[in-house]
């Protein structure tokens, strides 16, 4: 390996205004650790908290999604490898960054498929998208939501007839519903889930009839995580007719999670249209619009008593 000029590096990433940079293979682990280090990163630049989670955000979907593509394709570590770079532009906005390698047919049908998105006005491409994740509701109200400045993905030829997709913030997000069926009658043994970087805190009281969540929730297997909550949600309402109430403090939540919450909201829906009491109380931190944009929307699908309110914790 011959010696590298880390001058010479430490110039051009000046010169590019790069925060951040990682080539190499990316596991769940890591995508948490860099997540980690990207927020504190944020914190430190004062960036505003709203700001901040937009960035993590489409970090965290970004590299979740090159993951679960090299998995989808039986990749081995060197294909499965990416490359991610946070930086500022020169309008002094965060831009995220990350490539990774795709099959050529792939990578051909994501650019035809942008290119088709690319005639599309911006009025047009958000019905497109809510129209997308209404389906994948079954249904229900549009939902309108700030979207982060976005630019065109890239390919460039590799070995073995391969691709390397550059993605810049451009990934469309396409919802897919769950399905879950409850087998049999489930004991009403209360879940005491710790929290991580990835997962939310969970705790339930069914005697009480409650069950609180909070923090962020961007686990790689949303299902696997809240096939237990939304179990014990079903067995709750199946087993009693006493009121539930869930506390929320959730702040991130990728998109898989946001589907599995979307499952519950329709649970608590459905045993409200039967005349079960049900509630939502969603505290937030005041100074993170997101999370209250994020809040109003799935309280807009939901007829049962939602409050939203600042966390003054």
């Amino acid at each position: 390996m011959e010696t590298l000029d880390l001058f010479s590096l430490r110039t051009h990433f000046t010169h590019n205004r790069i925060l951040l940079c990682f080539n190499g293979p990316i596991s769940r682990s890591l995508i948490e650790e860099i997540g980690n280090a990207l927020r504190n990163y944020l914190q430190a630049d004062n960036a505003l908290p709203s700001a901040a989670m937009d960035v993590f955000s489409i970090y965290i979907e970004m590299t979740q999604n090159i993951r679960h593509y090299a998995q989808s394709r039986g990749y081995g570590e060197l294909e499965s490898a990416a490359t991610v770079v946070v930086a500022r532009d020169a309008e002094d906005r965060y831009m995220v960054q990350a490539g990774n390698v795709v099959e050529r047919a792939d990578g051909e049908a994501l650019l035809a498929r942008v290119a088709e998105l690319a005639t599309l006005d911006k009025a047009q491409q958000g019905c497109l998208q809510d129209a997308a994740a209404a389906a994948a509701r079954g249904g229900g109200k549009q939902r309108r939501r700030t979207r982060p400045h976005r630019r065109r993905p890239q390919i460039e030829p590799a070995a073995q007839g391969n691709t390397f997709r550059n993605r810049r913030k451009s990934r469309l997000l396409q919802l897919v519903r769950i399905h879950m069926m409850a087998i049999g009658t489930l004991d009403m043994n209360d879940l005491n889930i710790a929290s991580t970087q990835s997962t939310p805190g969970i705790e339930t009281d069914a005697n009480a009839g409650v069950l609180r969540m909070h923090g962020d929730s961007y686990p790689e297997n949303s299902f696997e995580f809240f096939g237990p909550v939304i179990a014990w949600i079903e067995s709750f309402l199946a087993g009693r007719d006493d009121p539930l109430r869930l506390e929320l403090r959730l702040i991130y939540m990728n998109t898989s999670s946001v589907k599995a919450m979307m499952d519950i909201f329709d649970m608590l829906e459905d045993a409200h249209g039967k005349g079960h009491q049900v509630s939502v109380a969603w505290h937030y931190d005041p100074r993170n619009e997101r999370v209250l944009d994020l809040a109003d929307e799935f309280r807009e699908d939901c007829t049962f008593p939602f409050d939203i309110s600042p966390d003054v914790a």
